[in-house]
């Protein structure tokens, strides 16, 4: 699920995880074809989201094992590469120096 943002906002990332009863699995899929355990679990968050006038952007998958701790893992290390990628290309551009002017 994919809601289309303004360029004046800041972004989030959230990693969760979501455990559910087989009894709840069988309800869902006793709806018919075109719902599933995940899309169900899509509309539920997508749907919260939005009626609170937050944008989100949303995948869903079953996992055999919880990966909750190696996500969030590659979260931070991927918002601290961000960081330096921001950082480094500041140096490079000389944005970060005094006068524009950059000595070696």
């Amino acid at each position: 699920m994919v809601f289309i943002c303004g360029d004046n906002m800041k972004t989030y990332s959230a990693v969760v995880e979501i455990k559910m009863s087989e009894d709840k699995i069988k309800e869902i899929e006793s709806w018919g074809e075109d719902i599933t355990p995940t899309t169900y679990i899509d509309s539920v968050i997508g749907d919260h989201a939005k009626d609170r006038g937050l944008i989100i952007k949303l995948e869903t998958i079953e996992v055999l094992e919880p990966v909750f701790n190696r996500l969030v893992e590659n979260q931070i290390h991927l918002a601290n590469q961000d960081a330096i990628d921001d950082l480094e290309e500041e140096i490079l551009s000389g944005k970060a120096c005094v006068n524009g002017n950059c000595e070696d």
